[in-house]
């Protein structure tokens, strides 16, 4: 596996193209929005390429026979030196990798879950289910975005603040009678000219009360008075994210292989 540099990362562009499901968190790599590296088998007509995520998602796309990319990759999978120490999660296409992905899974270096990938049906009813007498939904600025903790916040999916509030957006929601404290954030995880991929965390205290779906129907709204497409994606047995796409309107198209990377602190199963 070759490292390539952030210059070279466009190389991979074409084999990103070919993958009939989402990948943009992939493209926010190699466009730079994201922090993340790319590995591939040939720098000047990769093949094959490996793309890794700052919030540890990863994508192998193509395929290659070759001898040293494929021993790389094994080894890396199965975390033989021991420096993976957060979780990751692949998607492979296409899924003639199988070869080297089985063995993994039955010796448990690789965890099998799958990952579901929606399509928004626009005329699907999202009106607010909780009094809007009690509920504020503000665009969130600076301040709000820095002072909220979560795993799915934009400083884990964009590679600066500051990138995310030039190109990104953000809604939070407030309780009415006490607006300073965010109780759940819908952002965009990636946004180009034609998506945005949505991003939500709730914080603890304030989860299954549906302030989620909340802020999420003011960023799809944005979404659509701007021309773009909402994306959602999620890990099929996170059943609290699938039940809220469900409940904005998106519907599930298509289901595919998403495998945990053991790490030395695996924490199980996320988005």
């Amino acid at each position: 596996m070759i490292q390539l540099k952030e210059s070279e990362f466009s190389s991979v562009d074409s084999l990103l193209d070919e993958v009939p499901y989402n990948v943009l968190l992939a493209k926010a790599v190699v466009n730079g929005s994201a922090r993340g590296a790319i590995w591939v088998d040939c720098v000047s007509k990769p093949q094959a390429c490996y793309v890794r995520h700052q919030y540890g998602m990863a994508y192998l796309v193509g395929y290659t026979m070759d001898k040293g990319f494929r021993s790389a990759l094994m080894l890396y999978l199965a975390n033989h030196d021991g420096e993976r120490v957060t979780p990751e999660y692949l998607q492979v296409y296409p899924g003639c990798w199988t070869d080297v992905l089985d063995p993994l899974v039955s010796d448990g270096a690789l965890r099998l879950w799958d990952r579901s990938n929606f399509r928004f049906v626009p005329d699907v009813e999202r009106d607010a289910a909780s009094p809007a007498s009690k509920n504020c939904v503000l665009r969130a600025d600076r301040s709000s975005i820095e002072t909220f903790r979560g795993a799915v916040i934009p400083g884990n999916f964009w590679k600066s603040l500051d990138c995310f509030l030039i190109h990104g957006v953000a809604y939070r929601h407030c309780l009415a009678k006490n607006p300073e404290i965010t109780t759940a954030l819908a952002f965009s995880a990636y946004r180009d000219e034609f998506n945005l991929e949505l991003g939500i965390e709730t914080a603890p205290k304030f989860r299954g009360q549906g302030y989620a779906r909340l802020a999420c129907i003011t960023l799809i709204q944005h979404c659509l008075d701007a021309g773009l497409t909402p994306i959602w994606s999620c890990r099929t047995q996170n059943e609290a994210s699938y039940r809220l796409a469900v409940s904005l309107g998106f519907r599930e198209i298509a289901r595919h292989p998403y495998y945990e990377l053991s790490s030395a602190q695996n924490k199980g199963g996320t988005g």
